[in-house]
């Protein structure tokens, strides 16, 4: 959507007011994007002022960084949408973790989040001017993915696919707890659409009990897991995820015994490997 302005009516005796503002009008429409140097503070803005986010990843020793900074960000067409924006820009090297969830590998990035973090777009490299301003014209048009996701659940609330789908959003969005129950929902839906979701919806939601340490429901979870997709389901995850959050339950015998079926499951030496030194330490 193109940005456009509202002109007040002036009559004569205002002309000089008016002939002021429009002297002004450049400088205040292409003042500089202030830049936040803080994730979690410019997400915090980005959800109080219902903005899609822009996340310039950098290197100190990076010159394409330099060049994105100096002469493609402070070009008028781009200036002018970043301010609808909130801009975040940091040093990719100082936050290794935040790379790996993006799965950045190289600099300058820029990730085109939604106001919850989840990412919309990304561009690696140093873009044009012209790729920029389309991205972020783009982005603009569709970066309330909470909001879209949410009316197409409205329009079809036992939807296994609408419920997955949520759910995956929020796990992305660092909202587990909602995760959960939409992830709930999709196994629970009494829809036949999408099978495979369902099982997918299954499979995430033991995941997410155990990135919560919820250890006993992942192992419920997981049980429910074998006993409904012992013929198709993966079989080794579930077995080795099982022992590990039975260990954690301090069951160590029934933690043994899912590993060594795991062992038994494992697809390559590696995992063979891993799951011997896990059994050896306990």
């Amino acid at each position: 959507m193109r940005p456009f302005l509202f002109f007040p009516v002036f009559g004569q005796k205002n002309l000089v007011g008016l002939l002021l503002f429009a002297f002004l009008l450049p400088a205040t429409l292409f003042s500089e994007t202030i830049w936040q140097t803080s994730i979690l503070g410019g997400l915090e803005s980005a959800r109080r002022e219902n903005k899609p986010v822009i996340v310039e990843l950098y290197a100190d020793w990076c010159g394409y960084c330099k060049t994105l900074e100096k002469e493609i960000f402070p070009a008028p067409g781009v200036e002018i949408l970043l301010r609808k924006y909130v801009a975040i820009r940091i040093n990719g090297e100082q936050y290794p973790n935040f790379m790996e969830r993006y799965n950045v590998t190289g600099f300058p990035t820029i990730l085109f989040l939604d106001k919850n973090g989840v990412l919309v777009d990304k561009l690696a490299g140093l873009p044009t001017e012209g790729m920029v301003t389309g991205r972020l014209k783009s982005v603009l048009e569709k970066h309330d993915m909470e909001g879209q996701l949410l009316a197409k659940l409205k329009n079809s609330p036992g939807s296994v696919l609408e419920n997955f789908n949520m759910g995956v959003y929020y796990y992305h969005a660092g909202i587990p707890e909602k995760s959960l129950v939409y992830f709930k929902n999709s196994v629970e839906s009494k829809s036949a659409d999408n099978p495979a979701k369902r099982h997918d919806a299954m499979y995430n939601l033991c995941l997410v009990y155990m990135d919560m340490e919820d250890f006993s429901e992942s192992v419920s979870w997981w049980s429910r897991y074998i006993k409904q997709y012992n013929a198709q389901g993966d079989m080794f995850s579930a077995h080795y995820f099982r022992g590990l959050s039975l260990q954690k339950l301090g069951r160590k015998r029934e933690a043994r015994d899912d590993l060594r079926k795991a062992r038994v499951l494992a697809p390559d030496q590696a995992r063979i490997s891993e799951i011997d030194k896990l059994l050896n330490s306990f």
